[in-house]
This record gives C-alpha cells, structure tokens and sequence, in this order.
C-alpha cells in the first residue's frame, strides 16, 4: 500500500527509472474525480507525488512512456463509463471527442502539465520513449480506432478480417511549437505487446520486439509469431519468427545477458500448442530471432492464452 492507506486506481505497466529506481505510475477512472491521477513512488515503495490531471473525458488509459525528464500520458477518445461497463464493455469509441496528450515533468510539478492535441487514434502499448533536443519521440502501437469494443460483429471483424491492424507507430512531440506528427515505422505487418531492454527506458533505443501476426495466425486472431525490429543508423530491420502450424505465442519478453543497447541475451515466448491443448516455454537467441528456438520447456497442461510477464534477474 505503499507505506500509506492507497486505496486508488494503477495502471498495469508502471515505469521504472534504470538510473534512479524511481517508479512512475498512473491511474484512470470511470467515475468521479480525479479522471487521471499521476504518481510517483521512491524506491523505498513510498508515494512522494499524486498529481491529479484533468483529463477531458473519462478514458480507459492503459499505459504511457517516461523519458530523462518527463511523463507522457496520451488520452485517446476510448471512453469509459460505468453504464458502458454494464452494458458489458469496458470502454466506447467516441472519436468526436478527440485526443489529448499530457506532458509534465517527471517529478510531477502540476505546473509544468502541457497539453497536446492529436487526432482520434489508439494505443494500448508503447515501447519507450526518449528525449531529442526539444522534442519528445514514443513509440507504440496505434490502431485507427481502439479494438474489440465495438458489438460482436465489429469485434470478430477485427480479429479474422484483419481490419484495424495495429501499427509500429512514431510520434513527436514538439516542446516549441506544441504540435505533434505521427510516422508509421513498420506498416506491413500487425504487431502488439512491444517490448525492450528495460535499462534503456527513457533513453534513445534502436530495438524492440513484438508479438505478430506472420502467416497462419490471420484468420484466427491469435499471434503466430514475433518479430524483432531494429533502427540502427536510420534503417528499419525487421526478423519474424513464424511459430508451427497450430502453435501461438504472446508477447516476447527479452532477458539481456550484454550491455545496454545490444542484442545478446534471449527471447522467452509462452506458446499455446493448439494440436494437443498444451503450452511450453520456447526460449529463442535475441541475436537470431528468426531460427529455431535454442530450447523448449513443455509444461504439460495449457496456460490461459495471452497469459504474459516479465523476466527478473533475480540472484540466488
């Protein structure tokens, strides 16, 4: 309860700083106030910072990014309400409300809140975030319109016709003019659940990886693959794994073994084998993520598809 009686929303993908072990974090409601609460948290697990961010319209916020200096909390028109919720969905597309993204320093300074103006669009996951000059660049994966909260035939549309794709997405925000663009980086395949080497966040990266869709997942709206995408010098490389027939991974989690900014270390993928209902942990080399996995651990029942962690280094 972080050393105090917190009783209050949290997001699911909090950020750690790799130089300070600071933790930053954030919560939305669907009712009452404040809609966005951002917090800051030492690494004693005490809150120092709650700063209440007014938000235009309750939304569902399911992550955001921090670089050196600030918090990037994107506000995409995916409204949430507790009459949404009866109706048995967590949240509704409402485009004409537009988007809105709250920069602030990290510390949480309310002061320092600026708002940015983006047309409709969503993000469920970003990959990071860092800082270039007076311009703050974060990646993630954006849909056109949030996914699986429409009716049922707009969600089954999504996931066996392909539409509504989500797209390894670029967006700069200006500090000085308080526009911000918009760049897709791979635009020929779907992705989702981007991941990273966890000590370069908040800082300039050039790889990521990502669950996929490469060939026989398409009709059945799973992920039959991962790929990793890397930046280096400008250029965009991309390396898919395609998984057997049958089987479906989630999302990648990467285990470095190198130095920050390298790809020497491992890709743990849980992978649901449809044939006989079965799961196994395939364990890949980061730097030849597209061969066969170096090993795989069955174990022996099925674990519930888009189960998904992350790896601790944890010393005996």
């Amino acid at each position: 309860d972080f050393s105090e009686r917190f009783i209050a929303p949290f997001t699911a993908h909090p950020k750690v700083d790799p130089v300070t072990g600071y933790l930053y974090a954030f919560g939305y409601r669907v009712s009452g106030q404040p809609k966005l609460e951002y917090y800051v948290i030492n690494p004693s697990g005490k809150i120092v910072t709650r700063t209440p961010i007014d938000a235009p319209y309750h939304a569902m916020v399911h992550d955001f990014v921090i670089t050196r200096n600030y918090a990037i909390l994107p506000v995409f028109p995916a409204v949430a309400s507790l009459s949404a919720i009866k109706r048995g969905r967590i949240a509704e597309w409402k485009p004409e409300k537009g988007s809105a993204i709250f920069v602030l320093e990290k510390g949480g300074d309310k002061s320092t809140i600026r708002r940015f103006e983006l047309p409709a669009c969503y993000v469920y996951h970003y990959a990071n975030a860092y800082e270039e000059g007076k311009t703050l660049v974060f990646d993630g994966v954006r849909y056109d319109q949030v996914p699986l909260m429409g009716d049922d035939n707009a969600c089954r549309a999504e996931l066996f016709s392909g539409k509504n794709p989500g797209v390894l997405t670029r967006f700069r925000l200006d500090l000085t003019t308080g526009k911000c663009s918009e760049t897709p980086l791979v635009g020929d395949r779907p992705m989702e659940f981007p991941v990273i080497d966890h000590r370069q966040t908040g800082e300039s990266y050039d790889r990521v990886f990502a669950a996929t869709i490469a060939g026989n997942g398409i009709d059945k709206g799973v992920f039959d693959g991962h790929v990793a995408v890397s930046f280096s010098k400008g250029k965009i490389k991309t390396e898919t794994t395609e998984l057997p027939a049958g089987h479906y991974g989630g999302e990648p989690v990467f285990v470095p073994t190198g130095k920050p900014g390298t790809a020497k270390g491992y890709i743990l993928n849980l992978i649901y084998n449809s044939n006989d209902d079965r799961s196994y942990l395939a364990i890949y080399d980061a730097e030849k993520p597209d061969k066969r996995p170096l090993c795989e651990i069955g174990l022996g029942s099925r674990i519930p598809y888009g189960f998904h962690g992350l790896w601790i280094n944890r010393k005996k």
